[in-house]
This record gives C-alpha cells, sequence and structure tokens, in this order.
C-alpha cells in the first residue's frame, strides 16, 4: 500500500496467500512494481487538468489508480515470474475494480475493460483525490 506521503508498506499478502500458502518471488517482485512504479508514479505525475498528481485514496480515482497498476503487472507478469494462478488473481482484481468504474462513463469511455490492454487514459478527475463531495456535485458520480 502507498500513502499520500509515498510511504510504500508490503505487507503479509505480499509474501502468503489467502489460504496460507506461501507466494513466488515473483509475485513479491509484482507488488513491489505495482507499489513503487505505479503509485509513486500516480503521485509525482501532472495532471493535465490542473496540474495536481494523479492519485487517490477512495472512490472511482482509487480504482482507476488500481486498474493502472493491475494492468501494469498483467502486462509484466512473465517478466516477474509470477505463476498462471497468481496471474489469475491479479485479473481478477483488476476486472473487480473495473466493475466499479463501469457506472461512470467519463472512465470507462477511455478505460477499457480488458485486463491488461494498453492505450487507457488512466487520468482521474481533479475532485476524486480526496475531496468525494466535491466530486460528485462536479462530475455527476465519477467518484
Amino acid at each position: 500500500m502507498t500513502s499520500a506521503n509515498g510511504e510504500t508498506l508490503i505487507g503479509r499478502a505480499a509474501f502468503i496467500d489467502d489460504d496460507g500458502s506461501p507466494h513466488t518471488p515473483g509475485w513479491l517482485a509484482s507488488t513491489i512494481a505495482h507499489e513503487r512504479n505505479i503509485h509513486i508514479g500516480q503521485l509525482y505525475a501532472v495532471n493535465p487538468v490542473d496540474s495536481g498528481n494523479n492519485w487517490a485514496n477512495k472512490g472511482g480515482g482509487y480504482h482507476v489508480n488500481e486498474i493502472q497498476a493491475y494492468d501494469f503487472e498483467i502486462r509484466n507478469a512473465s517478466r516477474f515470474g509470477i505463476s498462471e494462478t497468481e496471474l489469475q488473481t491479479v485479473i481478477g482484481r483488476r476486472n473487480a475494480a473495473y466493475d466499479l468504474i463501469a457506472i461512470y462513463p467519463f472512465y470507462t469511455a477511455r478505460i477499457s475493460s480488458t485486463a491488461g490492454s494498453t492505450g487507457n487514459n488512466y487520468w482521474i478527475l481533479p475532485g476524486c483525490r480526496r475531496d468525494r463531495g466535491t466530486c460528485i456535485r462536479r462530475y455527476r458520480h465519477a467518484c
């Protein structure tokens, strides 16, 4: 997990599956890349709308951030060496996050429902960073 100040916490789930079995070393590598390459990048990205960052910790913006990170993991699965079971877990998480933004045309018009796809526009609405109320009033529930 990456916080708004850029601190990254790698917890138990990076090492141990929900059923108690150990993950592959590739899963750890993929988890670190998910947090450091994507979420840290979102913190330092410059949003073209208002020059703020592109990181959110809740709502639609958060789910878009996760979709971007999962797509990165899926596209790099062989590089990281995650197992087929682990890959299917990432795809499932990505699809679940997409289902949560599927009601927002602002996002679905720019992000494919296909896991691991390229060419997506992952910019979040500025109001979706933290102030969900403002975002809902301005963008009709996009957050």
